[in-house]
């Protein structure tokens, strides 16, 4: 999973962190900064990429399907972020 190029086509904005375990791209939950029924605010989001897969989690508690979670970043439809995920999963 080339996340990098994933979010370089969606035009999502990403910060890198290093950890022990790999490469941490840290954004801004979408669900924390839309105080829409969450409780929470802030950059809290993460994109983990773990044996070639990639998670989404926030470390607020917020949840939501990864295909979710990458159109209300994004702002695109899930078609195109399907057709993304599969271009990007074969590299």
């Amino acid at each position: 999973m080339n996340a990098e190029k994933l979010f370089r086509i969606l035009g999502i904005s990403y910060k890198i962190r290093h950890s022990g375990s790999g490469i941490i791209y840290t954004v801004k939950c979408p669900y924390c900064s839309s105080g829409a029924g969450h409780k929470h605010h802030g950059n809290s989001g993460a994109f983990i990429v773990h044996n070639e897969k990639l998670h989404y989690t926030c470390f607020r508690g917020c949840y939501a399907p990864l295909i979710t979670v990458l159109k209300d970043i994004s702002g695109c439809e899930f078609d195109e972020i399907k057709e993304t995920l599969s271009l990007v999963s074969s590299d």
